[in-house]
């Protein structure tokens, strides 16, 4: 009998899922101004808000360092055919429906998924999943002290160089670098971190973090000169409070022993919510203007909260129930591809003797 497999990564994986439709949520209404904030205080809770969801990115690429990634054809063809189901599927849907035309342009940009302009994320994380039996090689070799001086070396040029200097080549954390260096970070936590058993103790720590960074945002607003200020821009992937309370939030999950098949279900089709929800002819034209239109035209604040998360639900549901679809018609392909590619490799290597 198979052993079920421990649910809290899997939660964090949920959630961090959650805080990523949350971002892409308050992005689309914007941060609260000085004036608004002090006309309506309730408002300064979307500020705190975007700091906690701020980790979700971060979140997910700790999960690949830690328990490491490995290069398979499965798990490549995999990613590649969810992506194309979506990314096509959307275009022919959205092309039917007379919302984008049918042309080569529009179908060469559909089929190249794993390009900048369709999702960013997808493009920043193959290439890290192609580099990453060099990471991880010297992760598995590095003494200690060797490992510590190559974190610095590379929270120096992602922290002070990419955030505090503000570096045109690593902005707001949107680039392979920064995901090397929290990949990197989840790698040492695997090898040489050992978790206290006080699990609480995290989540006071992400919890200050969040506080800590929303307060600097709001004396941004307020008190902080503008000399100062702009040496931290708060709301970046790259701030070093983000990365702590990612951390943080991390090892709480990783120390939280459950287990749910129900969880395990979900979140074997978390990734989908991302690329249903951010692909660039659903959240631009019609998903960001949807979001603002309701937020715009509720009776009052409360009601607004209200709609608004239950379109967040449903979106997030739906999402889900769309993966499952889709897991029925892609897997048994990539299943099929993969065996194929392992089978012409063996050959290969028979023929040349490797």
């Amino acid at each position: 009998m198979a052993k079920e497999r421990e649910s809290g990564i899997e939660l964090l994986r949920i959630v961090s899922m959650l805080f990523v439709l949350i971002l892409h949520f308050i992005g689309s209404i914007g941060l609260p101004t000085r004036l608004e904030t002090e006309r309506l205080p309730i408002d300064s809770l979307k500020v705190i808000l975007e700091c906690a969801a701020l980790i979700g990115v971060n979140c997910f690429v700790l999960i690949s360092g830690y328990f490491g990634i490995r290069p398979r054809i499965h798990s490549f063809v995999s990613l590649f055919l969810q992506c194309v189901f979506y990314s096509l599927g959307i275009y022919i849907i959205l092309g039917w429906l007379g919302y984008l035309p049918f042309n080569s342009q529009e179908t060469t940009s559909a089929l190249l998924v794993f390009s900048q302009d369709r999702w960013w994320f997808v493009s920043v994380y193959v290439v890290l999943y192609m580099i990453s039996p060099m990471l991880n090689k010297f992760a598995e070799h590095a003494s200690r002290k060797e490992f510590v001086n190559a974190l610095f070396l590379l929270a120096v040029v992602d922290i002070f160089w990419g955030f505090f200097l503000q570096s045109p080549y690593n902005p707001e954390g949107y680039t392979l670098y920064h995901f090397i260096f929290i990949y990197m970070a989840g790698r040492y936590l695997k090898f040489w971190y050992q978790p206290g058993k006080n699990k609480n103790r995290y989540l006071a720590v992400f919890i200050f973090c969040i506080l800590l960074n929303a307060g600097i945002y709001f004396g941004k607003l307020s008190f902080i000169p503008y000399s100062v200020g702009k040496y931290f821009g708060t709301l970046h992937y790259h701030n070093p409070l983000t990365i702590i309370a990612a951390i943080a939030f991390f090892m709480y999950f990783r120390n939280l022993h459950i287990k749910s098949k129900v969880i395990n279900w979900i979140s074997t089709s978390a990734f989908a919510i991302y690329l249903i929800h951010l692909h660039p002819q659903v959240y631009w034209p019609h998903l960001r203007p949807f979001i603002q239109k309701i937020a715009c035209n509720a009776d009052n604040y409360f009601t607004g909260i209200l709609l608004l998360t239950l379109l967040l639900i449903t979106i997030f549901i739906g999402c889900i129930l769309i993966d499952k679809i889709r897991m029925a018609i892609t897997e048994p392909v990539a299943r099929v591809i993969s065996k194929t590619g392992e089978k012409l490799i063996t050959r290969y290597r028979d023929k040349k003797g490797i």
